[in-house]
């Protein structure tokens, strides 16, 4: 739950960033090599450095407007783009695709179930270390709903089909009446 947690953070922090990038309505179409950034934008961007070149154009021209917005950041902005940078670039490929389909799939959740896990991560961030350390280490929890397609859970029992088909009234057809109570027999 933690790691979800903060990897959809560290989604969420990459998105707004990107999002007031677009918002400046910058028009470049190619981001340059790592050579080609600017003295301030290498500073700023140097976790990223091993794999900038690896990197789409669309990823580089995202962080470069991180970069480029950066100086007009509050310092506690500022702070926490380092940080996130910081995780992000020691995550693994996966790890980042990962956090990329949650970040998906939280911006999908609504507003209410965004808060309570905003509660959550909250409540989980004020634990003691220990705690937490307790936590990622616990087993995590099965489902209790087979995902379609998947193994039922072992010692329950899948439900036997139907052997005949319900029967299906056609819209058109009229009900059967019920019989009277008088011609009913007694």
């Amino acid at each position: 739950m933690a790691q979800f947690l903060r990897a959809a953070l560290i989604g969420l922090v990459l998105l707004f960033s990107a999002a007031g990038w677009a918002a400046t309505g910058a028009t470049v179409t190619t981001a340059p090599d790592w050579a080609a950034l600017t003295p301030a934008q290498r500073e700023l961007l140097k976790p990223l450095q091993a794999e900038w070149n690896s990197f789409s154009q669309l990823r580089r021209l995202k962080w470069i407007g991180i970069a480029d917005r950066y100086p007009r950041m509050s310092p506690p902005e500022q702070n926490n783009v380092r940080e996130r940078m910081a995780d992000w670039s020691k995550l693994t490929p996966e790890q980042r695709e990962k956090a990329r389909e949650q970040y998906k799939k939280l911006r999908s959740t609504s507003p209410a179930e965004r808060q309570l896990l905003e509660q959550k991560w909250r409540e989980y961030e004020a634990l003691p270390e220990e705690q937490k350390r307790a936590l990622k280490a616990a087993p995590k929890p099965t489902p209790k709903v087979p995902a379609a397609g998947s193994a039922p859970l072992a010692g329950k029992q899948t439900p036997k089909p139907l052997a005949v088909a319900p029967h299906i009234v056609k819209p058109s057809r009229k009900p059967a009446k019920a019989p009277d109570a008088a011609s009913a027999p007694k």
